[in-house]
């Protein structure tokens, strides 16, 4: 039987949740969404924020990193498998959608309603190494690389996945649009899920840059690495947008921590992973390939 204590500070938080989610509806009534926004994509912990914010910092431009309402109360999977619409998940998301920047790792898997609301879209894609994205993911959950399954995961830390990292558990719902594609396939092991996601947005981002060459900018996150400045300028003059900060103010940025570093970020794969590496490599469309 739970205690008074508790129940009231669940009330307070349902209270809480419920003001909050009336406020950003009240805003989103009143905010226009943008006519022509530049649209960073990727998977989660792929370097997307990074790359969107030191570009509205040298373009002097605001940017929405994630659209904020999805993060509580994620809608982007009900709209790729057709269980809502593409039209009021923007107005719902409108205040992000405002802004001349948009970073949302989960509009990879819907960039057809992208490119039926902005033909002409301006995209970025980022492309990460596969185990490192996976790793990261996970440190970022505090879930272990190398358990059999979930279910081997304990109550407590389950229990904290936010609802918006838990669609990123599952990728099954980012088959829709991707090239090769498997709608209705069965959930796979955890590791390979998340390395699935990997592999459909890459194949997204190449199918995209074949298509529209002129509209469509992929960047390795590891080539980004070795020349942040380098990477940001071309990317800058690529997409039409202005260099409006000094280099010398620019380059304070280039190595803020725009996400937060995860306890296993220098743990070698074999570590992190043990056994699951080769399922992760396997999933990824990494077999047979030596690593660097």
């Amino acid at each position: 039987m739970s205690a008074p204590h508790d129940e009231n500070r669940s009330l307070a938080m349902r209270l809480y949740t419920l003001r909050e989610e009336l406020r950003a509806s009240w805003r989103a009534i009143g905010a226009k969404i943008h006519p022509d926004p530049v649209f960073v994509l990727g998977t989660q912990k792929s370097g997307t924020s990074a790359i969107a914010s030191l570009l509205a910092i040298a373009a002097e431009l605001e940017a929405s990193i994630d659209l904020r309402r999805d993060l509580d109360r994620p809608r982007a999977a009900e709209v790729a498998t057709g269980r809502r619409a593409f039209g009021g998940f923007l107005r719902r998301n409108a205040v992000d959608f405002s802004r001349p920047i948009v970073k949302e790792p989960n509009l990879t898997f819907l960039l057809p309603e992208i490119l039926g609301r902005w033909p002409q879209a301006r995209i970025v894609f980022v492309d990460r190494d596969p185990v490192q994205t996976v790793r990261s993911v996970l440190d970022r959950l505090e879930i272990p690389g190398d358990l059999e399954g979930l279910e081997r995961l304990d109550a407590a830390t389950a229990a904290s996945i936010p609802a918006g990292w838990r669609i990123v558990l599952d990728s099954r719902w980012c088959e829709r649009h991707a090239p090769g594609g498997e709608v209705g396939r069965p959930r796979r092991h955890y590791v390979e899920e998340l390395a699935r996601r990997s592999l459909l947005s890459r194949r997204i981002a190449e199918e995209c840059a074949h298509a529209r060459p002129d509209r469509t900018h992929v960047v390795s996150y590891e080539a980004f690495r070795q020349d942040k400045a380098g990477t940001i300028e071309r990317l800058l003059g690529a997409l039409g947008l202005p260099m409006r900060v000094e280099r010398g103010g620019f380059a304070q940025h280039l190595d803020r921590p725009f996400q937060p570093p995860g306890r296993f970020a220098t743990a070698t794969p074999e570590s992190f992973f043990g056994a699951n590496l080769e399922r992760l490599r396997q999933a990824a469309g990494l077999a047979g390939e030596v690593e660097s």
